[in-house]
């Protein structure tokens, strides 16, 4: 092909930066008769020179549109990378909320461990309340059976002092009877001794009488022979008197004996008279108890119901804190697939990053990326929603915890009011308990000094008696020496005597026995009564103990409840403030996808306005292979100038459709600046945030060691930062657009009026200048000549850069000229593949 061409494209350097200089003319080959030719082929070559300048500033519009466009991308960026980060710190919030609840979790477990502590430390109470109620009634019973039997042992002392004291009057009066009896007797034997005196006086007047009449008195003497006997048989019948009196005396005796006996009978029957209605009164009382007891009984069933009712509650509640900890459970899981959708975003990113890279090269897998981009967005989008609505459910589940936890203080303050009420009534019951034993020892003790005087009484009475049986005694045997001779059968009265008195020592004895074990025993009840006592006080102190345990206990947990309930409010406050945070970027994000939107259609018509150029290319091409058919240079000539000045038109059309576009795209711009600003704003209120964070995070000691997992979060999460601002610095360094030129003989330094082109280029149009006057200033410098020739003439073109499948047909226009021209002129335009930037000039040469 290069053979064939009659022109070459010769590329020299540049000497000076403001200068371009043409190459030496050749020598002419050709006669004067082609410079017809020649001004026809340099007009099309000025219609030319007029397209490729329309061209270059069509490049130079789509490079600003490039730059405008990475800049946009790098916003974009910038703008993912702060929600990337707002994503990070509310998932930070949401798990750090997640450890909190954990934390009131636990707390709660704790509570509900210490509810059921106290429970069963209320239960135990309880038990041991009942136990001590039972043992106080079963105390109170034996102080009364005690107290009863004290009572009856007084009336038995008392009935048997009376008893006694009837016996010794009864005694008394026997022995003073009998005494009076052995008066008369003596009396009546010393008138019988009298008599017999007399009558012996008798018989001796009569012996004498006789005996001064012996012989005249021998039928008297036969005559008291028979008196004699007769006197005999008299004191024969004395003697019997005398044995009958004795028997008397004997039949009295056991009489007496028997009257004792039948005295002690009655009153053993009269003891147990008393002693079966004691027990009677007992059963009474034992009823009345076995009632009282029954209606304890109910009671106590009736609070056992009750509280069976609380545990049936409390299981509930804790089921459904189970419950609520799955749901916790599954949220969590969520928060976990969010992280895991955000380190597929954050890989996601990372290959658009590595994409933008070709996205320099390929507008179009730009577009492609930017959909995915979008769908991507959108699904963490709905994630977030998802997210969001997951937050207000547990905020609503919060909510109902909340309520549950504040019945159950209710719950938890009514029973603790009615074990209050039930220890406020115990303790008056102990208190009148207390009171009733101290008027009962008083009592006691009343009774004991009322025996001991009796004691004393009784003591004084038995001396006395002592001392009159002993004068009595003396009288008496002082009496019987007298007449001991005389009187024998009297001994056998007094040995019976003695033998009572001894009985009575006898009884007198057992009576004291008996006492003296009442009061061993009374003594021993005593003992075991103070015992008990202290023993009681012994169990009230430990219970009093125990209840101000408990009291305090109690304090302590409303404490922690007072705590925890602050902590809530302030999470409460917390997630209120994130919510509103999430709306505010949710708002940004619709916006963003609003924008991107636009931005879409807007490469839409992009799209559709290179489609119709390369329709417009495709008709150029079309026209061109018709006239290689008709082979008329100038019939193409024409059509080709109508042909540009319609794409001059259209190419006017699309510079103002450019502007109206750059126009669009600074007031985008604008719009992300102001996001900007509000992104930064929500930062600041972030940090803010963060701070009051850390504030309370030097408050919680207890959270030290779940904070430190979160600082080595941090630092990873710091070091991954590192590394994705290192990768988009790298990526800032590759998207910098290029400063130097390529040239294929050489480089050279950029001239003053590129520069002006450039900075006008990249400066925004709102800085003064209208994108109009950008897009209208000439890129392009005229060759300037050496040496003056009237046959040779230079230009300088200036090619646009090559895009994806369509380098060829905007870089290059050789196919239209070579084939059209072979025949008449062989006059070819070859154009430089290798100049993709709007510095290098390309030199036109004509050559034989």
């Amino acid at each position: 092909m290069e053979k064939d061409r009659p022109f070459k494209l010769f590329l020299p350097p540049r000497i000076s930066h403001g200068q371009v200089f043409a190459v030496k003319p050749q020598e002419m080959t050709e006669d004067g008769g082609l410079t017809q030719c020649t001004e026809k082929v340099s007009q099309l070559y000025s219609k030319l020179y007029e397209e490729a300048e329309n061209i270059k500033r069509w490049k130079v519009a789509t490079d600003a549109e490039v730059v405008q466009k990475d800049k946009k991308l790098q916003e974009n960026k910038r703008t993912i990378e702060t929600q990337r980060k707002a994503i990070q710190e509310l998932q930070f919030g949401n798990e750090s909320l997640s450890m909190k609840l954990e934390e009131e979790m636990n707390e709660n477990k704790n509570v509900n461990n210490k509810n059921l502590a106290t429970r069963h430390l209320c239960n135990l109470l309880k038990e041991t309340f009942d136990r001590s109620g039972e043992k106080m009634n079963l105390y109170e019973s034996e102080r009364e059976e005690t107290h009863h039997l004290l009572i009856q042992n007084n009336k038995d002392i008392q009935e048997h002092q009376k008893v006694l004291e009837t016996i010794l009057e009864t005694k008394e009066r026997t022995l003073g009877q009998v005494i009076v009896e052995k008066d008369a007797a003596v009396e009546e034997l010393n008138k019988m001794k009298e008599c017999q005196a007399a009558a012996i006086k008798k018989l001796q007047d009569t012996i004498q009488s006789l005996e001064t009449s012996l012989t005249m008195e021998k039928l008297r003497s036969e005559e008291l022979d028979k008196n004699l006997n007769n006197m005999s048989v008299e004191a024969n019948k004395i003697t019997c008197e005398l044995g009958n009196q004795k028997h008397l005396f004997s039949k009295v005796a056991t009489f007496i004996s028997a009257m004792a006996i039948l005295l002690l009978t009655y009153v053993y029957l009269c003891v147990l008279g008393a002693i079966e209605e004691h027990k009677k009164e007992k059963e009474k009382e034992i009823k009345q108890l076995t009632d009282e007891l029954g209606i304890a009984r109910q009671s106590i069933t009736v609070l056992e119901e009750k509280f069976k009712n609380e545990e049936k509650k409390a299981r509930n509640l804790i089921t459904e804190l189970g419950v609520k900890n799955t749901a916790l459970c599954e949220l969590k899981e969520a928060v976990e697939l969010l992280s895991d959708v955000k380190g597929n975003l954050e890989k996601d990113v990372e290959q658009l990053q590595k994409d933008q890279e070709g996205l320099k090269h390929v507008v179009q897998k730009k577009e492609f990326e930017i959909c995915e981009i979008q769908e991507q967005l959108s699904a963490a989008l709905g994630k977030e929603r998802v997210s969001l609505e997951e937050v207000d459910n547990l905020k609503m589940i919060l909510a109902q915890k909340e309520e549950e936890i504040e019945l159950l203080k209710e719950n938890i303050e009514q029973n603790g009011l009615d074990t209050e009420n039930k220890l406020e009534e115990h303790e008056e019951n102990n208190k009148s308990l207390h009171n009733e034993l101290a008027k009962k020892d008083r009592q006691l003790k009343t009774v004991e000094t009322k025996v001991n005087e009796l004691k004393m009484e009784h003591e004084n009475v038995q001396r006395q008696h002592d001392e009159e049986m002993k004068n009595l005694k003396k009288d008496f045997e002082a009496k019987v020496v007298s007449e001991a001779e005389l009187y024998e059968e009297l001994q056998k009265l007094k040995l019976t005597a003695d033998e009572a008195v001894k009985k009575q020592r006898e009884t007198e004895i057992k009576c004291q026995h008996k006492t003296a074990e009442m009061v061993a025993l009374m003594e021993k009840h005593k003992n075991q009564y103070d015992r008990m006592v202290e023993e009681k006080d012994a169990e009230l102190e430990q219970q009093r103990k125990k209840e101000m345990e408990k009291i305090a206990n109690k304090t302590s947990l409303e404490q922690e409840l007072s705590r925890i309930n602050n902590e809530l409010s302030y999470f409460k406050q917390q997630l209120q403030t994130v919510t509103k945070e999430k709306e505010k970027i949710e708002k940004e994000a619709k916006v963003l996808k609003e924008n991107i939107e636009s931005l879409k259609e807007k490469l839409k018509k992009r799209d559709i306005m290179e489609q119709e150029v390369k329709i417009l290319q495709e008709n150029l091409e079309s026209k061109e292979e018709k006239t290689k058919k008709k082979n008329q240079y100038d019939r193409m000539v024409e059509e080709k100038d109508a042909e540009l000045e319609q794409q001059r038109k259209k190419e006017m059309e699309k510079i103002a459709n450019k502007t109206s576009l750059e126009q669009e795209l600074s007031r985008i711009n604008n719009e992300l600046s102001y996001f900007k600003q509000q992104l930064q704003t929500v930062t600041k209120e972030k940090e803010k945030i963060v701070k009051e964070a850390k504030v309370l995070k030097e408050n919680i000691e207890s959270l030290k060691e779940k904070l430190k997992k979160r600082d080595i979060m941090e630092q990873e999460v710091k070091i991954l930062q590192e590394n994705l601002e290192s990768k988009e610095e790298k990526t800032k360094k590759k998207d910098t657009y290029p400063q130097k030129s390529n040239f294929s003989s050489g480089s050279r330094k950029t001239t003053p009026c590129d520069k002006t082109a450039r900075s006008a280029l990249l400066e925004p149009p709102n800085k003064g200048e209208k994108a109009e006057t950008v897009m209208c200033t000439p890129l392009w410098t005229p060759a300037r000549k050496m040496q003056a020739t009237p046959n040779v003439k230079t230009y300088t073109i200036r090619t646009p850069p090559p895009s994806a499948g369509q380098s060829v047909q905007r870089g290059r226009f050789t196919p239209m000229v070579d084939e059209a021209l072979k025949k008449k002129r062989k006059v070819a335009l070859d154009l430089d593949m290798q100049s993709d930037s709007s510095e290098q000039s390309d030199l036109l040469v004509k050559t034989d």
